[in-house]
């Protein structure tokens, strides 16, 4: 960036925060401008700082920096372990340029087969000392390219959630223009890097059903603004492959596309429910997944089926086959210990699928002995515990549910689940609901829970 364009930043910045006024002066900022190259291996950076000169710049990777210099003096800045060291006094902004190139080897950037994928946290510096300062920052992209952040919709200048240095995320740069959704409560901003056989309409009907079943889950407390990842795949055998969310920098959900899919294979598909899910419920520590894993499992199937894509016999035909897949892997140690020790262990289908036969446990408890659902209880809980908050001790998450239902009820049969080696019995559940066959039977004695969990509520308390 030249001479001038620095000192046109500059004086955005001093404009912005009222140089000169006599009104409150607002808490100093880093006021970041960020520049991709056209070739996606490089991002310029220049840094307005408020507030006075730190005594030094953290940086998540200072090996990817280069060519760091303070201005107005023009000094050459050292890179440490830490970020930038040393910062002459007067120093009131910084240039450098980020090697995306560099970022590969440790997955803070990607290179799908369209565009860029790079974690904002390897873009941005925080100071080391001095006053509190926000973090703004202003993306673009030279050549035309597109730029989607995660933590708000549109271009110009946004303050940047402090989440963007406490969990992962990421900004997509694209040739294409963005695909704007609103469903759910939420806009969705979809970056899709690559080609693929599904037009524009067709993602935007499969991410619009996903959302309109997924996110009301949290109620009041659902993400307002999403972002979405879709890379496509070559030779993929399945419509949708893969999906995660990330927090860092705001809600975003990423997903594995198959590039050959179909318009029509694509909604009422699990992955995008699933994953939307997540998004609308407290988040956990990883060490808990059969939480989050198994509440986003029971409700892909439940909430698919009262969105119609498939009918109630469906519903439980699948939730029988998922405890079926879940129950061979438990039996060595308890659900707890194979919960913490997921990712070694790889027993998803153990942890997933226990923790959704919990799940279904509470909901027909709910719904019988106490007059609500888990659909209440989990509102209840993205209320107390905010989707796009940190992780939550799930101790306290079930205490507050205790709480909030005003008995003993979550919490003691958590731990009964998670200390014992054996897969939940589902067999007593299922036959009371009339679920345990072919086709569902309303001479059971919880028939009518079995329908009320299949059907759309009408509303929550």
């Amino acid at each position: 960036m030249s001479a001038r364009g620095a000192a046109a930043l500059l004086a955005l910045a001093c404009a912005a925060s009222a140089c000169g006024s006599t009104a409150a002066p607002a808490q100093p900022a880093l006021r970041h401008a960020v520049t991709f190259d056209a070739d996606l291996r490089s991002a310029r950076v220049l840094v307005a700082i408020e507030g006075g000169t730190p005594r030094a710049l953290r940086v998540a990777r200072p090996r990817a920096i280069e060519g760091a210099v303070a201005l107005p003096s023009g000094a050459a800045l050292v890179t440490d372990g830490a970020g930038l060291a040393a910062l002459p006094p007067g120093t009131d902004a910084v240039r450098y340029t980020v090697r995306l190139a560099a970022l590969a080897a440790t997955r803070d950037a990607e290179f799908p087969a369209a565009g860029l994928l790079v974690d904002p946290e390897t873009l941005l510096v925080r100071a080391a000392d001095g006053p509190a300062r926000r973090i703004r920052a202003r993306l673009s992209a030279a050549g035309g390219a597109h730029v989607v952040a995660p933590w708000a919709a549109g271009g110009g200048e946004h303050d940047v959630p402090p989440s963007v240095f406490d969990a992962r995320g990421m900004i997509a740069v694209t040739p294409t223009p963005p695909l704007r959704v609103e469903a759910g409560g939420a806009v969705f901003d979809v970056a899709v890097l690559g080609p693929r056989a599904a037009s524009d309409a067709d993602l935007v009907r499969w991410l619009s059903a996903a959302a309109a079943a997924a996110l009301p889950l949290g109620g009041d407390a659902r993400p307002r603004h999403v972002q979405a990842l879709v890379l496509p795949v070559r030779g993929a055998s399945e419509p949708v492959l893969f999906g995660e969310t990330f927090y860092g920098g705001g809600p975003a959900l990423r997903v594995l596309l198959g590039g050959a899919a179909r318009g029509d294979e694509l909604p009422g598909e699990w992955v995008a429910v699933h994953e939307l899910s997540h998004l609308a419920l407290p988040r956990v520590r990883q060490a808990d997944a059969w939480f989050a894993e198994g509440l986003a499992t029971y409700y892909q199937e439940v909430l698919r089926c009262r969105a119609g894509v498939f009918d109630e016999a469906e519903l439980w035909s699948r939730l029988r086959a998922g405890f079926a897949r879940g129950a061979p892997g438990a039996g060595r140690d308890t659900l707890r210990r194979d919960s913490e020790l997921m990712g070694a262990r790889h027993g998803y289908l153990r942890v997933y699928w226990s923790g959704a036969a919990l799940a279904l446990a509470w909901d027909v408890r709910l719904r019988s002995e106490h007059g609500r659902s888990l659909d209440d209880a989990l509102r209840a809980a993205a209320r107390r515990f905010p989707p796009g908050a940190p992780p939550s001790d799930v101790a306290e998450i079930l205490a507050a549910l205790d709480a909030w239902l005003g008995a003993p009820f979550f919490a003691p049969s958590a731990g009964a689940a998670l200390d014992a080696r054996a897969f939940p019995d589902v067999a007593a559940t299922l036959r009371d609901l009339g679920a345990d066959g072919a086709l569902p039977r309303d001479d059971a004695p919880l028939a009518a829970v079995r329908r009320a969990i299949a059907a759309p509520p009408r509303g929550s308390r």
